[in-house]
């Protein structure tokens, strides 16, 4: 592990989940890895919602030893808890914005393929 593990707020929600994962990699055999499959935005390295997601916790702790893998669909349905109703499978997926990488990645005709976004740059044209 990258750094001590702070104290964390009680009313972080992400932070808790955070913890969760160390609790399960701290008594895992030395050495084992961990596959986290989570929402998009709760493994980011950076804000995603109005709070600290699950992921910028995991990624003071960890590193460069956490690999985030982001997902993304151009159409189809999923399944999840829409607000102020129960959990329903019947979500309509939205097609990807204008001008956003979804958007090129569907219109690009390849089914499935992964981007190693690892090595960009902010700001640099040459990046992405």
């Amino acid at each position: 592990m990258k750094d001590q593990k702070p104290a964390i707020h009680q009313g972080s929600w992400a932070a808790v989940l955070a913890r969760n994962v160390t609790w399960i990699l701290d008594h895992a055999p030395k050495g084992a890895k961990m596959v986290l499959w989570a929402h998009n935005g709760h493994v980011a390295r950076g804000p995603a919602f109005a709070y600290r997601p699950m992921g910028a916790f995991l990624d003071k702790w960890y590193g460069k030893y956490q690999v985030v893998i982001g997902f993304s669909a151009g159409e189809g349905r999923y399944t999840a808890v829409v607000r102020g109703k129960e959990l329903s499978s019947d979500n309509q997926l939205q097609p990807p914005a204008n001008g956003s990488y979804e958007e090129y990645f569907r219109a690009c005709g390849i089914p499935v393929f992964i981007v190693d976004l690892r090595g960009a740059v902010e700001n640099d044209a040459g990046s992405g």
